[in-house]
This record gives structure tokens, sequence and C-alpha cells, in this order.
């Protein structure tokens, strides 16, 4: 899959990337396994950041910048100057215009780290390997099972009330979704990327280890690139 589009669907992502935790000047990791495919291009990540920046400085005129009004009515479904406060990841709040200033400010200012315990977003292309006794590594595990759940999460359905979480991150995910395990000719398909963000902060039998960031983001990119 080209380049271009690939960039495209980063642009779309960054407005939702860390669900408004304001990491402005915070860092990104990338990981092996993008690293691996020949066809990774780390422009994918800085373009859409040089492409954040321009999103940050329009938004930014307001009225002064007609054209770029009509955008954010079409993507934010509703207009600029729209008021109401919308509840955020991390118990925040903001307007549409405030969420957009945020989003694309942070991820514009973002810098590269090979430390990946202190980075703000880590990218992996490894399609969310989920466990299994064939892969008891996998970085996605079953939330463990809690003595007075009627149902318990090891008896659930996956993608329907199943829950995983991200042991190396430690980060929880919609139970909705199974990331890039999805089968790409399914409804809804796999999706082109997939954003974590709730970060766990205590899960019984784990300890959350010293010196992980307290926001932080995964992206996993479920492109065949």
């Amino acid at each position: 899959m080209g380049g271009s589009h690939i960039r495209t669907i980063w642009s779309v992502g960054i407005y939702f990337l860390l669900g408004g935790n304001q990491v402005n000047g915070g860092l990104y990791w990338i990981d092996q396994s993008c690293i691996n495919r020949p066809s990774w291009d780390e422009r994918i990540l800085t373009e859409a950041m040089s492409m954040s920046a321009n999103t940050n400085g329009r938004n930014a005129k307001k009225t002064a910048d007609e054209t770029f009004q009509t955008s954010f009515d079409y993507t934010m479904n509703t207009e600029q100057d729209d008021d109401t406060l919308y509840g955020l990841v991390g118990g925040q709040h903001g307007t549409p215009w405030t969420i957009v200033d945020t989003t694309t400010g942070t991820f514009a200012s973002m810098t590269k780290t090979d430390n990946q315990a202190i980075s703000n977003v880590r990218v992996y292309c490894d399609f969310d390997p989920m466990f299994s006794a064939n892969d008891p590594n996998a970085r996605w595990r079953l939330i463990p099972d809690l003595d007075n759940d009627p149902i318990k999460n090891s008896q659930r359905t996956p993608g329907v009330d199943q829950e995983y979480y991200d042991h190396v991150n430690l980060l929880r995910r919609s139970v909705k979704s199974i990331g890039c395990q999805a089968d790409p000719n399914a409804a809804p398909p796999r999706p082109l990327m997939e954003v974590a963000n709730n970060a766990i902060e205590d899960l019984t039998g784990y300890t959350v280890p010293a010196g992980l960031a307290p926001v932080r983001s995964v992206i996993s990119v479920g492109l065949s690139f």
C-alpha cells in the first residue's frame, strides 16, 4: 500500500491519538516490528506530525481561515465556536476547538526516543498478537478472572465482551475490539490502525513497572505494507 495513503491514515488518527491527554513535548517510540518491515518509512510518522502542525496553526486562526472552518465543520460534525464541553479520557473536558488544538499540538510537538518506558506513544506493526498456548508471550493478554464475576472473563467471547490488556504497555482496549487480529473480510473489517490509550494504574496480580510514563498510548498499524 502506498505511503501517501498511509500518511492519510495517520493524519486522521491524530485527532483521537491521545484521547485528550495533554503531553506537549511528549515522546514517541517505534517498535522493532515496524523497523523490520522492508517498506517501513519513518516519514509516515514525521510527515503526519508536520501535517498536524499545519492543522494546529490553521485551527488557531479561527474565523480568519474560512476554508479551514469548513473542513473543521465537516470533520468534527460541529462548528469551531461550539462551546459544548465533551468528556475525554482522563476525566478532562474540552470544546471541539480545544480538542483539535490539544491533540494536533500534542502530536506535532513530539520527539523520538529509544527508551520505551518513558515514551508517551508507542508504535507497533505486529498485528496485535493475543495470548495463546502457542504464543504465551504475546503482547495482549486476558484480564484476570475475578472471583465475583458472574461470567469469568476467560469464558467470554473475544470481540464481544472479553477484556484484554497490553501487558507490555499496561493498557486496556475496548471489549468490542480484537485489534489488528480482526478478519480483514469481516464486517467491520480489520482496522487500518487502532489506538489504545486506557492506561492501567493497577491490575490484580500485576505490578506496574516503575518509570512507566503515566500518559501513554499505543498505535497498532494493521496495514500489509
